[in-house]
């Protein structure tokens, strides 16, 4: 009995090192590498891997970043702010696509009196921000569509 307990501590060990990183290097490393893999594979993603990459995400942004954020130079903060941002341009792209493919969905739920459709495509660019947002409201501006969300 006593060698099961020793064997499920260690085995409990190493499963909580495999999930959080223990120093900032480590952390900083795995971030990039997240970041990477994100990168490489956000087209092939779907619905259930955004929200396992999601879950990821959230604490190397958030949970994880706090923990190391007080170690980290000038220089590495902006290098995660890269990471951080890398993410949201490769979630937005994969939620809208380039400009033309936003331009014919938009087009598409006009000629089709799709407007809530398209209210909430406005409604995800906005919570996105950023370059998604101002790629949709280019696109809303030059087919001359207002839309109130």
């Amino acid at each position: 009995m006593n060698r099961l307990i020793k064997l499920g501590i260690i085995m409990a060990t190493i499963f909580l090192m495999g999930c959080a990183p223990l120093s900032k290097d480590s952390y900083m490393r795995r971030f990039s590498d997240f970041t990477q893999e994100v990168t490489y594979n956000c087209k092939s993603y779907d619905s259930d891997d955004w929200e396992r990459m999601s879950k990821k995400y959230d604490n190397f942004s958030d949970k994880w970043y706090e923990k190391f954020k007080d170690e980290m130079s000038m220089k590495e903060v902006l290098l995660v702010r890269s990471y951080q941002a890398r993410w949201w341009y490769n979630r937005g792209t994969s939620i809208l696509g380039d400009v033309v493919e936003v331009e014919q969905l938009i087009r598409f739920y006009v000629e089709n009196d799709m407007q809530s459709d398209l209210q909430r495509i406005c409604e995800e660019a906005h919570r996105i921000g950023g370059e998604t947002e101002k790629t949709v409201n280019e696109v809303l501006k030059k087919l001359n569509i207002t839309v109130d969300y």
